[in-house]
């Protein structure tokens, strides 16, 4: 009797170290890694070259151009079917805008979303 609970607790304290080990997201041999490995496992941002980099820094800048320049065309599209209607439509389409922003106005953005966004 006195065996068998020797070799449980003995099974049980092996299978508790190994747990051990396991959890902390390691293998045993985790910290021999040589630094070449190391240097081949690091992220694409560092990993690219640099006309690779610059290619795509130069889309993104053309995107943005891009979208600025579409902004400015709906607010002057926005500007011109303004001013085709009459002044009645005109105070009507305005008071509906002011009821819809009323409206609207407690589904913006959070605080700190809006203070720290771009403001170009």
């Amino acid at each position: 009797m006195v065996q068998r609970f020797i070799r449980f607790l003995f099974l049980f304290l092996f299978l508790l170290a190994f747990l051990n080990v396991y959890s902390s997201g390691q293998t045993p041999g985790m910290n021999r890694i040589s630094k070449h490995s190391r240097e081949l496992n690091r992220d694409d941002k560092n990993s690219k070259s640099k006309k690779v980099k610059k290619a795509e820094a130069k889309a993104e800048r053309k995107k943005q151009q891009q979208e600025k320049e579409y902004e400015k065309s709906k607010a002057k599209d926005l500007k011109h079917r303004m001013d085709l209607q009459t002044p009645e439509t005109k105070l009507r389409m305005k008071e509906n805008k002011k009821n819809a922003d009323r409206y609207n106005d407690k589904y913006h953005e959070p605080f700190f979303k809006r203070l720290f966004r771009k403001k170009h």
